[in-house]
């Protein structure tokens, strides 16, 4: 099943099963299997919306977002990303209103309109960009591309590129420390 990732919301724990195209829905209470999501094979990774009402699946073969509800466990939305992108992650700002989602084969991010649930915008980054963080007060984005062996710095205000940081071989996850004063990047 080649479980891919998991997240929290509504009291419910979903799981990627990658390979098959199936989220795993357990109750996170009890341990429970509630329900299984069909959804297309070859996903990557789950974030759920700042308030718990959603949980969004890239799903890379598809070049898609999965909008799933975290009330009715059901997919309520398939967002197309662009053809040959290959989404892998995706980060919120924190007042909910937009979602980043790398594009591994585009380099690029891709832009969610979280009310329309449509791509407003791409955003050209390094080469293999694989993670996103976005800081506390949704000014900065922060990715990680593979190749480039980078960080791409966005300003959210305008969704342009501010910054490149080199960081050594093959950055892949990335991370703010709470207080925002540090960026973490893990290399393979």
């Amino acid at each position: 099943r080649a479980p891919i990732g998991i997240v929290f919301a509504n009291g419910y724990g979903f799981v990627g099963q990658g390979t098959v195209g199936e989220v795993f829905v357990f109750n996170a209470a009890t341990g429970q299997g509630v329900t299984v999501i069909g959804v297309p094979p070859v996903n990557a990774e789950l974030t759920a919306s700042p308030d718990g009402a959603y949980v969004y699946l890239a799903a890379q073969a598809n070049a898609e977002v999965h909008v799933i509800s975290t009330t009715t466990n059901t997919v309520v939305e398939t967002i197309s990303i662009g053809g040959g992108s290959f989404p892998t992650n995706i980060a919120f700002t924190n007042n909910g209103t937009r979602a980043y989602v790398t594009e591994q084969n585009a380099d690029g991010v891709a832009v969610i309109d979280t009310a329309t649930q449509s791509v407003i915008d791409h955003i050209p980054v390094g080469s293999r960009p694989i993670d996103i963080a976005v800081n506390a007060d949704d000014t900065r984005a922060y990715v990680t591309n593979q190749i480039s062996g980078t960080v791409t710095v966005i300003d959210l205000t305008s969704n342009t590129v501010i910054h490149t940081i080199d960081v050594g071989l093959l950055p892949t996850g990335v991370a703010i420390t709470p207080d925002g004063k540090y960026l973490y990047v893990a290399n393979q």
